[in-house]
């Protein structure tokens, strides 16, 4: 790319005033384009990643209304998520913006994404991510949510392995919180798995008791583990629809056809999708928590149908076998949020966080090592430890795993050409 068609791109993405375009062609010597966008990215004008699309040629999409996107940080099938940042209140968001060319059918990505709006605007938790803005730009419509910087379970899990017993129940704990909030509310989320839950850390402040006499207690911050919830775009809502009658697929879903990721869905709602209530959502918490103990899904099966079977008949191996330092009260935990029918479960969260609190400790959440803040595994709220994020759309209706967000290296070009 030469220095001129550069220039052009820079003014028209809008992501520096035509002003400071104007000096930077006076002021910025005769370089090659890629110099020219090195220099700007190493004065902070530019992320590396709005450096990377100006080169290949995008240069429309990259603010959106009040959104000047930083970096892509996940994509699936029907949307792509983008760290961004709003102009006027100056703040981080995730923002994921519909694709025009999506994995499903251009009306069914819609109505997932419509659905995922409107679910999300219900709910305000803790444990569950916020939703600040939805709207339209350009063409795109597009979703603002809390930006929360961690990792998801699933690529946790891939990176360091099965975790302990006593985080492990903590995690799970405020998961059941947050679904007897959304029951509450009306809501099952019909796709908890672990891609969906992110894990960041959160300040928490205890006093550290005096070590010899005359001495004060201490105040002292530690960072404690927290879970978020994300990706309402499967739930079902009791008692009202989330859209106007004829406009919701959720509506027509035949018995029989799978909305949701197979390795944790439970044996009703592959039965029918429309006949699930909080105690399916725990099922499919009792897979996750088994992922999270063991490292792999409960049913390992090579197909569909296989996977399906034993979730309808068979039985995971405990998780006492392969960890034989888990108490057997946590493994039949897992057992009962597995059972196969739903009465035999817990009969709400507020029942399975009561039974967990007796092994929930808050174990710290490591840092990421140097080689991992660059992979491409990670999800985000705060900028406290975690050196890498990752805010990712997730999914197996059928959605691809997710990007990161953690630094800004000059990415590979993302679908930007979708916002055009």
């Amino acid at each position: 790319m030469d220095r001129p068609t550069f220039f052009r791109l820079l003014e028209r993405s809008r992501l520096l005033s035509k002003r400071r375009v104007a000096k930077l062609i006076a002021r910025v010597p005769d370089e090659s384009a890629e110099e020219i966008a090195k220099t700007l990215v190493a004065q902070g004008w530019l992320t590396r990643f709005q450096a990377r699309q100006l080169l290949t040629g995008h240069s429309s999409g990259l603010v959106l209304g009040p959104y000047r996107l930083l970096k892509q940080i996940g994509i699936g099938s029907v949307g792509v998520v983008y760290k961004a940042f709003h102009e006027v209140m100056g703040r981080v968001v995730a923002l994921k913006v519909v694709r025009q060319a999506t994995q499903l059918s251009d009306s069914n990505g819609h109505q997932l994404f419509r659905r995922e709006v409107r679910a999300a605007s219900r709910l305000n938790h803790p444990n569950i991510v916020a939703v600040y803005d939805a709207a339209r730009a350009k063409g795109v419509d597009y979703l603002a949510m809390e930006y929360v910087k961690g990792m998801d379970l699933r690529n946790y899990v891939a990176e360091r392995g099965p975790i302990g017993t006593g985080m492990a129940c903590e995690l799970m704990r405020q998961a059941a919180e947050a679904l007897l909030y959304s029951q509450s509310r009306g809501l099952v989320h019909c796709d908890i798995k672990p891609s969906n839950l992110l894990l960041r850390k959160t300040p928490r402040w205890k006093f550290v008791p005096a070590r010899a006499p005359g001495e004060s207690p201490v105040l002292v911050m530690t960072a404690a583990p927290m879970l978020k919830i994300l990706d309402f775009g499967l739930a079902q809502v009791r008692g009202k629809k989330l859209l106007p009658t004829g406009a919701d697929l959720m509506e027509t879903a035949e018995p029989g056809s799978v909305w949701g990721t197979l390795d944790f869905m439970s044996p009703e709602q592959f039965a029918d999708p429309r006949d699930v209530d909080v105690r399916s959502d725990l099922y499919s918490l009792g897979c996750t928590f088994y992922y999270g103990l063991t490292g792999q899904v409960p049913f390992p099966g090579t197909t569909e149908t296989e996977k399906l079977v034993h979730h309808a008949t068979g039985q995971p191996i405990p998780v006492n076998e392969l960890r034989p330092e888990i108490p057997a009260p946590v493994s039949q935990i897992i057992a009962r949020l597995m059972a196969k029918s739903r009465d035999d479960r817990f009969a709400t969260p507020a029942e399975l966080a009561h039974e967990l609190v007796p092994w929930c400790i808050e174990e710290k959440i490591p840092a990421p090592s140097p080689a991992s803040s660059d992979s491409s595994l990670w999800r985000t709220v705060s900028d406290l430890d975690l050196d890498a994020a990752s805010q990712t759309e997730t999914g197996d209706k059928r959605r691809s795993r997710n990007g990161v967000a953690g630094s800004d290296q000059l990415d590979a070009p993302s679908p930007m050409s979708d916002l055009r």
